[in-house]
């Protein structure tokens, strides 16, 4: 994480903070493929991205989100052949424009969710997701915790067996299936006798013999109720249109989206301030520390 955006409310606030922004607006934008739903969402996302990774890294994300849309959009009016507004036909095939709409804004809702999901990676690591739900669900928290934990950790010990079976044997001679049943053989040998290591510590530690603790206590303070509050605001207005059925679009046979009146600049307005609230709360942060430095 860029060390600016270590500090910001969604960093080192409460965990509740990043966890309701991101997966809210996660819900938001697959609950409508409205393009213009999709596209603040994706530029929301991928701001937030950049603000908490690299401005390279949000760069690659915006890029490959645009050759997505174009894939999916090229794609789905292959594939589909539904719709009133014919581009062009090859092959006798038609080629619709709202079959064409339709893939760029399912790609952009799809790109924005990964994108989401990326920033929730960033700022939910193992020990906020045990302060926010070891409570309610201890042995589940646990479980997935130390699942997400070993995940990388087998690919890094795989590589290194790979490595130092290469280095004893040589790579050339042995076959590829061959090396591969090695280090499988080896990494689950591994697995194993590691998760009796760890099961005979939490024993000797003297887990599941009394009432459960939790060892890092997490406050709300005042800032992250303020953030709260607004945020929850934007998303019930928000959900509101969305249900009165304003922020539905139509893709066939035509490509048909609610006129813009009173509630639907609503929804827009509430849409964009739900997925930018958690940008512009980071970019405050990141903007005041880089002028004290």
């Amino acid at each position: 994480m860029n060390r600016y955006a270590r500090r910001c409310l969604l960093a080192s606030g409460h965990p509740l903070c990043p966890f309701l922004a991101i997966l809210t607006a996660v819900l938001f934008t697959m609950a409508t493929f409205h393009p213009f739903v999709s596209c603040c969402s994706l530029l929301c996302a991928v701001l937030l991205y950049g603000l908490l990774s690299s401005a390279r890294q949000a760069a690659k994300r915006a890029a490959f989100s645009l050759f997505a849309a174009v894939l999916f959009g090229v794609l789905n009016a292959f594939l589909s052949h539904r719709g009133a507004t014919v581009l062009v036909t090859l092959w006798g095939m038609p080629f619709t424009l709202e079959a064409a709409l339709a893939g760029v804004c399912a790609a952009l809702s799809f790109c924005a969710a990964v994108c989401w999901f990326s920033s929730f990676h960033l700022l939910m690591h193992s020990d906020r997701i045990i302060a926010l739900s070891g409570g309610l669900f201890p042995t589940f928290t646990l479980l997935f915790c130390m699942v997400l934990r070993f995940v990388p950790l087998f690919s890094r010990r795989a590589e290194q067996i790979a490595q130092a079976q290469d280095a004893a044997f040589g790579q050339g001679r042995r076959t590829k299936p061959a090396r591969f049943a090695g280090v499988f053989s080896i990494l689950i040998t591994w697995a194993l006798e590691n998760g009796i290591d760890t099961a005979d510590s939490m024993h000797a530690r003297g887990y599941g013999t009394a009432r459960r603790t939790n060892s890092g206590a997490v406050r709300l303070h005042r800032r992250d109720a303020v953030f709260l509050a607004a945020f929850s605001l934007c998303a019930a207005g928000a959900f509101a249109v969305l249900f009165t059925g304003k922020l539905s679009v139509w893709f066939y046979p035509v490509f048909f989206v609610f006129p813009a009146d009173k509630t639907t600049l609503t929804g827009f307005l509430c849409s964009f301030f739900l997925f930018a609230a958690a940008p512009l709360s980071t970019a405050w942060e990141v903007i005041r520390w880089r002028f004290l430095r």
